[in-house]
């Protein structure tokens, strides 16, 4: 499992992991957090690239670490969510780090937010919200279509098995529904995991400890997937 935090694009750190560590390794699962380019001077696609070099220097490290290169799954939450998730369905990132899209395990994405940018920022969210996702990803159309992962999805594609863990504030909710249905509309393997009663830091927080909800849900998708 290769995690990137969240932090809105702009903060955070690869420590933040909470209990997954933990989790993952008593689960037979390996477990590789990553850091990325975070300063502002750097787009959403040097993000993304970060994400795929990462994922191709660890499946070379397979035999030094006993890892199965065909079984690397990405997790991403919050603002990672949108990253791992944008990696799995545009397959430019991970053709520039000589990978392609069948080499991606599968992708859990936690109270991702921002799968269709272009809806949150006509129609969806506070101006604040807005406001902060234009700092991140411009006040150009095109560019937020090009970085919304729910643009790229098509059939046929080969994309991996989608976990989308959600909490209920309705944002969230509403992208992540809306994802999943134009997944599955796709006939991609998606599995939709509402978090009741989580905020976005509670389960980054929380996922992992115990056996919650998401935390069965989500093993009980890995391995029937990977």
């Amino acid at each position: 499992m290769l995690f990137v935090h969240g932090g809105g694009w702009a903060f955070g750190d690869k420590t933040d992991v909470g209990a997954k560590p933990g989790f993952f390794l008593d689960n037979d699962i390996a477990f590789v957090s990553m850091n990325y380019r975070l300063r502002w001077d750097y787009q959403v696609a040097d993000r993304a690239a970060n994400v795929a070099a990462a994922l191709a220097w660890l499946r070379r490290q397979t035999e030094v670490h006993n890892i199965d290169a065909h079984r690397v799954a990405l997790m991403g939450h919050g603002s990672g969510a949108h990253l791992v998730s944008l990696v799995a369905t545009d397959s430019s990132h991970l053709k520039a780090a000589g990978l392609e899209l069948r080499d991606v395990g599968g992708v859990v994405a936690v109270a991702g937010d921002a799968f269709d940018i272009g809806r949150q920022m006509r129609e969806l969210g506070s101006f604040l919200q807005r406001r902060r996702l234009e700092l991140i990803f411009g006040s150009e159309e095109k560019r937020w279509a090009a970085q919304s992962p729910m643009t790229h999805v098509a059939p046929g594609k080969g994309m991996p098995a989608l976990a989308l863990l959600h909490v209920d504030e309705e944002l969230a909710a509403l992208q992540t529904r809306g994802f999943a249905k134009r997944l599955t509309d796709a006939n991609v393997d998606t599995v939709l995991l509402p978090a009741r009663g989580e905020t976005r830091d509670s389960l980054g927080s929380k996922l992992g400890q115990g056996n919650t909800p998401a935390s069965i849900g989500l093993l009980t998708f890995l391995r029937a997937r990977l």
